[in-house]
């Protein structure tokens, strides 16, 4: 139900090669409407352009495609992380929002550690969980604050890094920076 087109590039070929790496079929779709990117019942991603533009140019003051990049990775494979996860499945309504959210960090740590991507700047992952965060809005969204959200995409980069399932009891935490 939400107004979209076809998805632009990069954001297509991101989200192919996530979907590559996985095994999934998720589609994207420019929206129409403004707002941050999202996941949707039925494996649906959407973005905004001009959102993303303002992020990283006015909120970030990133205008390096080289930075950017690997951003965007984080993002999409946070989105595809809901998706994964089967966050909208009725069986997990009772989930609470928070977890789901640091459960997609993971997955993004955990995906992009495992295509290689090396060039994210541990400071800019701290900085656009804080503005995407709880710290940013003031209070609790469900997000998790920007340190709970970098825990978690880190705990997934150093399960990757070490060979552990991508979900699991067990942290992998304390091996260091991505």
């Amino acid at each position: 139900g939400e107004t979209a087109r076809v998805a632009g590039e990069p954001y297509k070929t991101i989200v192919a090669q996530l979907n590559d790496m996985w095994g999934t079929n998720f589609k994207v779709y420019e929206s129409l409407s403004s707002g941050s990117p999202h996941a949707r019942n039925g494996g649906c991603i959407f973005y905004n352009q001009k959102f993303l533009d303002n992020l990283f140019q006015q909120w970030m003051r990133i205008d390096d495609p080289d930075t950017v990049r690997p951003m965007l990775y984080a993002i999409f494979a946070h989105e595809i992380g809901h998706l994964a996860h089967s966050d909208f499945d009725p069986a997990n309504e009772n989930v609470p929002v928070k977890n789901k959210e640091l459960a997609a960090d993971q997955f993004a740590g955990y995906s992009l550690e495992r295509m290689g991507i090396r060039r994210l700047d541990p400071v800019e992952v701290t900085r656009y969980y804080q503005l995407t965060g709880d710290d940013f809005v003031g209070h609790s969204s469900g997000h998790g604050n920007g340190d709970e959200r970098t825990t978690a995409f880190q705990d997934g980069w150093h399960r990757a890094e070490i060979g552990l399932s991508e979900q699991g009891t067990q942290p992998a935490g304390g091996l260091g920076e991505p």
